[in-house]
């Protein structure tokens, strides 16, 4: 007989006992699905039943299960549906999480945002200038003398500002010579083209207002600011820090520099990452000892190095603790089930690092015809729309 089918049955003997106490989110209706009025042979104690007696039951063979009969056959498949049933909430459950997550934080920037810009948009009003109404000349007015030589138009001269340099923020510039008629507001940095216009709220001799377009793809960042008039005269250069709009994103097994998945004596190992199987965590790990007797140890590692200003955020973690006879095993499993000591210990998380280099332990202990289970989740924050590894 195959593993699979070896696990498989086990599994369901594991929950023969627990199927008429189910939690109410999974339990099944008084009649399963499939389940069969008793046909063929029938056992009266599902308890009695060993590894070999139940693989021995043909497809239709009835068992009783609590107050329940069902065929072999129907409450394999229950079982089963009941797994995925299980796996399927958890994935919903961690991509819920991990929505909310971002969405608390995109509500959480935008306020900080709009905080920020009140007063500062309360002050550009003062700078709009009122239109210029032009007035025609009376019709016996004289010839009008020949125009004197125009000055030289000053130079603008930028000398401070007020506000954060971020996307979605609000910003004053000050200074002398920026004329009465709209020019360019310039910010230079690592952007495509090298530069970016910003957005011109309004515009005065002495100040101007404007707004920093939503950008991603870059990076924090020191940038230059220069003013040019409507006549095309330049300003001097003003630095300022720019910060760059951040974005939350879940640690794949793969971008961790070190993903060490034990593989112990007598233990199978395994760890799964996003999108593998039901997996929706950073890592979806499991160790099992299928034999008896038999025990193993050890402890996973993980470990990130972020770039481009990504950090640590947070992180989930869930361990359990579960039957896992395999193909080598022959006693009883529900008898093991009910004499085994259940407060096994589950696998546990250790954090070593955060910070841009986000380290992590889970060590394990598994003994024989158990396993340790558990998923973990990272978070990162960094510029949005750049890579964190």
């Amino acid at each position: 007989m195959s593993r699979s089918r070896s696990l498989t049955a086990l599994c369901a003997l594991s929950l023969l006992v627990g199927l008429s106490t189910t939690h109410a989110d999974a339990a099944p209706s008084s009649t399963p699905a499939g389940a069969v009025a008793p046909v063929g042979r029938r056992v009266a104690n599902a308890r009695a039943l060993s590894r070999a007696s139940f693989e021995a039951l043909g497809d239709d063979d009835v068992v009783d299960v609590g107050d329940k009969q069902m065929s072999k056959r129907a409450l394999l498949a229950h079982v089963k549906a009941l797994h995925d049933a299980s796996a399927a909430r958890g994935k919903e459950a961690d991509e819920r999480a991990i929505e909310a997550a971002r969405a608390a934080h995109a509500q959480k920037e935008k306020a900080a945002v709009e905080a920020a810009n009140a007063p500062i948009v309360a002050q550009m009003s003062a700078l709009r200038l009122a239109p210029v109404v032009a007035i025609a000349p009376a019709a016996s007015a004289p010839a009008p003398a020949a125009p004197a030589p125009a000055p030289a138009a000053a130079t603008p001269k930028l000398t401070g500002m007020l506000g954060q340099i971020k996307p979605g923020s609000a910003v004053i510039l000050f200074g002398s010579g920026f004329g009465t008629l709209e020019g360019e507001v310039r910010m230079y940095g690592t952007f495509p083209n090298g530069f970016i216009k910003l957005s011109v709220d309004s515009w005065g001799n002495g100040g101007i207002g404007v707004f920093i377009p939503q950008v991603t793809g870059v990076i924090d960042q020191q940038i230059t600011l220069k003013i040019v008039t409507k006549a095309g005269a330049y300003s001097n250069y003003k630095t300022a820090p720019f910060t760059a709009t951040r974005e939350l994103r879940k640690v794949k097994l793969g971008e961790f520099t070190t993903h060490q998945c034990r593989d112990a004596a007598l233990s199978f190992d395994t760890c799964k990452t996003i999108g593998e199987g039901s997996c929706s965590s950073s890592v979806c790990g499991e160790h099992s000892v299928p034999v008896f007797p038999g025990k193993a140890e050890s402890t996973d590692r993980f470990a990130a190095t972020l770039k481009n200003g990504w950090l640590y955020e947070s992180h989930t973690f869930a361990g359990e603790t579960v039957f896992s006879p395999g193909a080598q095993e022959w006693l009883n499993p529900i008898v093991l089930a009910e004499t085994y000591a259940l407060g096994n210990d589950k696998p546990t998380l250790k954090v070593l690092s955060t910070g841009s280099s986000p380290s992590f332990e889970v060590p394990w202990s598994a003994p024989a015809l158990w396993g340790d289970r558990y998923k973990l989740t990272v978070l990162v924050i960094g510029p949005a729309g750049t890579s964190h590894v």
